[in-house]
């Protein structure tokens, strides 16, 4: 993936934030914004504030630990929502992939150029 195309993310990732976080109040999973950032983010409020204002990506961990309240949440719900869920799922471990192979990618080309000035 190219740096152009991560740095664009930021608001196609919080989207996708925002669309579970609808998902969840409208199908009464959770019933306010802050049980969602807690219980579902394990974040503060003010971290889903972050997102929303400074055009930031979530981090792959709180990315990892939404997955497995996904697939958690998806065994305690009927089978349609559960569907909905396991598909949120599937994207955060995409999105987790492709942020470290961006990560990887960018430190390595950082590194090489580190290496080439030191000789």
């Amino acid at each position: 993936m190219s740096k152009k195309r991560f740095q664009e993310q930021p608001k196609e990732n919080f989207n996708f934030l925002l669309d579970l976080r609808d998902f969840a109040l409208e199908n009464n999973l959770v019933n306010h914004e802050s049980v969602f950032c807690t219980y579902w983010l394990n974040r503060a409020e003010a971290y889903f504030r972050n997102l929303k204002h400074r055009s930031t990506t979530p981090t792959a961990d709180t990315m990892a630990f939404l997955a497995h309240v996904l697939k958690e949440k998806a065994k305690e719900t009927n089978p349609k929502i559960a569907d909905v869920l396991l598909v949120y799922a599937d994207r955060c471990y995409d999105y987790i992939r492709e942020k470290a192979k961006y990560e990887f990618e960018h430190r390595d080309k950082h590194e090489e150029k580190i290496k080439d000035l030191r000789y």
